[in-house]
């Protein structure tokens, strides 16, 4: 039944049994018990003077909203990106932020707002805390490095070369590309012990004599009469040994008559006893294998010296004469803790 709109009465009507009904009767009905039946109903108005009952909802924690039909009111869960307004405070479980910076890393803040560090929008960045509160961005090493742990550096970590064969540490590694010299720095006193491995080295003159030399922080070291050597030969083409004297020049001379043809070239894995604060002279011994200018292997133990003290920094390859073909010089440092 529809709303009926009050009657106006007359001075001296005569009120019938129609009008109580409409008026009275009727108008009742639209409120209990047809529309009102249940425990937790409301009513609300369909249309102009039209009310309905809206049950109460089955399911808790639901919420009067204006989502049924036409926007009128229905049960319903709260909607938090269209339902709500304003910045939920940290103290509530919010971030009481609006907004972030793009690749940003969210870091708590006590009570304040959420904090935002630098972004992680470079390839290979790392976080890390030094220790000040916000962490910061630990950039990408070098390729085949590793995150080495540190505490002179602010992060306590950094990136290094890897280590190799237990306390075997990569120092430098140098290729030649018709190159007149070969050099490894990063020599001091945290090693007593050099490893040089040289490998695939070719001459540009053929019948030369490979050059090992040393340096501190004033340059190589050519100085004539500094460098003394011995070499223990053995060759497939002989079946005696000979013993080379090294010159006593430029350099510690470790093979002889090295030939550049298809095949030839020279080799060697020599170690340097001497930490870069000690007091002796810097010691060479170790072996080499090469392949002379007429064909023939050459090899055997090698032994010298740099004939005066030094504060050893660095360490250069070089033949006699011409330049350095191809080849590799690496140096490893051995690590006394």
């Amino acid at each position: 039944m529809a709303w009926s709109t009050p009657k106006t009465w007359s001075s001296g009507y005569v009120v019938l049994a129609s009008d109580l009904n409409t008026f009275v009767r009727d108008q009742q009905n639209l409120t209990a018990p047809a529309v009102m039946s249940a425990q937790g109903d409301i009513v609300i108005a369909s249309g102009a003077n039209t009310p309905i009952r809206l049950a109460k909802s089955t399911t808790s924690t639901q919420y009067l909203a204006n989502t049924g039909t036409s926007n009128a009111p229905a049960w319903n869960e709260v909607a938090l990106a269209t339902g709500v307004s304003g910045t939920l405070p940290v103290s509530n479980g919010g971030t009481g932020a609006t907004s972030f910076t793009a690749n940003g890393i969210l870091v708590g803040n006590s009570t304040s707002a959420v904090a935002v560090t630098a972004t992680m929008a470079t390839k290979g960045h790392l976080m890390a805390g030094d220790g000040s509160g916000v962490p910061s961005m630990l950039a990408v090493g070098d390729d085949d490095q590793v995150l080495t742990a540190d505490s002179g550096v602010a992060t306590g970590i950094k990136w290094a070369a890897a280590g190799g064969g237990g306390n075997l540490i990569l120092i430098g590694t140098a290729v030649a590309s018709n190159s007149a010299t070969l050099g490894i720095t990063g020599l001091d006193s945290t090693y007593d012990s050099y490893l040089i491995l040289l490998s695939d080295l070719i001459p540009a003159t053929d019948g030369t004599t490979p050059r090992l030399l040393v340096g501190d922080s004033g340059g190589i070291v050519t100085t004539t009469g500094r460098y003394r050597s011995h070499t223990s030969i053995s060759r497939t083409d002989i079946a005696t040994y000979e013993g080379v004297l090294g010159p006593g020049g430029d350099g510690f001379g470790f093979a002889t008559n090295v030939g550049n043809a298809a095949g030839e070239g020279v080799g060697a894995a020599i170690w340097l006893s001497h930490p870069g604060d000690g007091t002796m002279t810097p010691m060479f011994h170790g072996t080499t294998g090469s392949m002379d200018s007429a064909g023939n292997i050459r090899g055997g133990q090698v032994l010298g010296h740099y004939y005066a003290a030094i504060t050893l920094t660095q360490l250069q390859f070089r033949f006699a004469s011409g330049n350095i073909t191809q080849g590799r010089m690496t140096v490893f440092g051995a690590k006394h803790a």
